[in-house]
């Protein structure tokens, strides 16, 4: 932009975000590594372009003998509405679903993006399908729950319960049985007992936002994620320099689906690095008179 003469010209640039979205692939290992009250045993492997496909096997050997679902790890929903989940698929059928999937274009909403980390695990069979989020808002925690979870919770949502939590309250003095309104009777006590144990990481985790939908309950009778979404509150990553590793290194924050970043927000980042947001100021006095000018690029 052009500066008029005898003005001053003032540019700020900053980048900022304390939510930051994190893969399925790692939520689901921090989820483990953390949750207390049960034992909880997800087995993943993420799969990224540099990943050698004819080494899977020999790096995980219960690849081999299990009922295998694939599906894209890259910060969008509605996967299987869109045609990119494998559900009860082998090994070689895991491995063809990928590389025909690697490096595809492809549209979710409005947004083309490309595919580049998929996520495989075992394939579990089931019958419910619940919904559970743990958002933090301004004033509480809220936790929502629903036993009609899965891709149809959008079209069933008044069967979604709520619970507000005070930012100090423990959620051990707390009753979450209202939340499981429509709940087999024989369910209620683990899912009573993986609500709490949820919260707590929540907590402990400074985590932002948690979602799974769907989750279910394995042949063991334990919960298990079928899939999950986190964003953490970076402004306290200072605070969980080891607690956030995953597979002892730390956890990757990706870029939005479908992003096209500037050459300035390809630099490392940062503990508030998100995307630029430019101010530019121009303040201009020319014969008595005064033009403030304010230019924003808003944020993706």
């Amino acid at each position: 932009d052009r500066v008029p003469d005898h003005g001053c010209f003032l540019r700020l640039s900053f980048i900022f975000m304390p939510r930051r979205k994190i893969r399925e692939y790692a939520a689901k290992h921090l989820l483990q590594k953390h949750i207390r009250d049960l034992d909880l045993r997800f087995r993943n492997v993420q799969v990224s372009p540099s990943t050698d496909l004819l080494k899977l096997k020999d790096d995980h050997l219960w690849l081999a003998h299990e009922r295998l679902v694939v599906k894209p790890d890259m910060l969008f929903g509605k996967r299987g509405k869109n045609n990119l989940v494998l559900l009860d698929g082998t090994l070689p059928s895991a491995i063809s679903f990928i590389q025909e999937r690697m490096h595809q274009e492809v549209a979710i909403g409005n947004t083309l993006g490309e595919v580049t980390h998929f996520i495989i695990e075992p394939y579990v069979p089931h019958k419910e399908e619940y919904y559970l989020s743990i958002i933090c808002k301004r004033d509480e925690n809220t936790i929502s729950f629903s036993p009609c979870g899965g891709m149809e919770v959008e079209e069933n949502w008044d069967r979604v319960r709520h619970l507000g939590i005070g930012v100090d309250t423990n959620i051990d003095d707390l009753d979450v049985s209202p939340l499981l309104v429509g709940v087999s009777h024989e369910h209620v006590p683990v899912l009573s007992t993986f609500i709490r144990a949820c919260y707590r990481v929540f907590v402990e985790l400074d985590i932002h936002l948690l979602e799974m939908n769907p989750f279910t309950l394995d042949q063991s009778g334990q919960p298990f994620p079928l899939d999950m979404r986190c964003e953490l509150d970076d402004c306290a990553s200072f605070l969980h320099v080891e607690d956030w590793k995953v597979n002892g290194h730390d956890v990757e924050f990706p870029y939005p689906f479908g992003s096209k970043l500037h050459p300035e927000e390809r630099l490392p980042p940062t503990s508030l690095s998100f995307s630029s947001i430019d101010f530019s100021f121009i303040v201009t006095f020319r014969r008595g008179s005064y033009m403030n000018s304010t230019r924003r690029q808003a944020p993706r």
